[in-house]
């Protein structure tokens, strides 16, 4: 006679929370990476990616946080064979420039607040990865409030966040953005006695209003 085995209820419940909080880990373990990082190791198929294999090189520092679009980074190889090449996971992210004569430091151009990895590779084909984070400050729009008589233009300024900036009406009919020169925008009153809304919307989905009182 077949021997069953019964698990109770409880039991059940507990083994597949279990695998929940184990797959919620995994998931976000792979999300710490922070770009492209499996495109760019798919298309180099030359170059070993050191997070499934051992390699020889080790980058400096491994992680830094940028604050704003322009700053510049610099990174040191150590180890391999002494002929490197430098890469970013997103290129429009930012780049990435060699500055010695044997390659082993290189510059890193913010073009974009967010997320990146620098990667260097030798003639081996061995690989080290850096992680680029970012530190953004509140997204705000200046003036945040305003008054306008019918006809008349104001301009608006978004800071803070990560560009590029999208600007939004509430009520496009009763007013209208023109020339935009990133990050700032015209507004413009087409009615009077109204009350219309910007919304400013970062490259991370962040959002900051000003309020635009039309006068009577």
């Amino acid at each position: 006679m077949k021997k069953r085995t019964i698990i109770s209820l409880t039991t059940l419940v507990a083994v597949l929370a279990s695998v929940f909080i184990l797959t919620q880990g995994c998931e976000d373990d792979a999300d710490t990476s922070g770009s492209d990082l499996d495109n760019y190791f798919d298309n180099n198929p030359y170059v070993s990616d050191p997070r499934s294999s051992n390699s020889n090189l080790s980058i400096d520092p491994e992680k830094v946080t940028i604050s704003a679009k322009g700053e510049e980074v610099l990174f040191t190889v150590r180890g391999g064979d002494g002929h490197y090449s430098w890469d970013t996971a997103t290129r429009a992210n930012g780049t990435v420039k060699a500055q010695t004569d044997n390659d082993d430091q290189a510059i890193y151009e913010v073009l974009l607040l967010t997320k990146n990895n620098v990667i260097v590779s030798d003639g081996n084909g061995e690989a080290a990865i850096a992680e680029i984070t970012y530190s953004a400050s509140a997204l705000t729009i200046t003036p945040s409030a305003i008054t306008l008589t019918n006809g008349a233009t104001a301009t608006l300024t978004g800071s803070g966040g990560a560009e590029p900036y999208t600007w939004d009406l509430v009520f496009d009919s009763k007013g209208h953005l023109s020339n935009p020169v990133a990050p700032s925008i015209d507004y413009t009153a087409d009615v009077t006695n109204f009350v219309n809304t910007i919304v400013l919307t970062d490259d991370n989905g962040s959002t900051a209003t000003a309020s635009i009182t039309h006068s009577p």
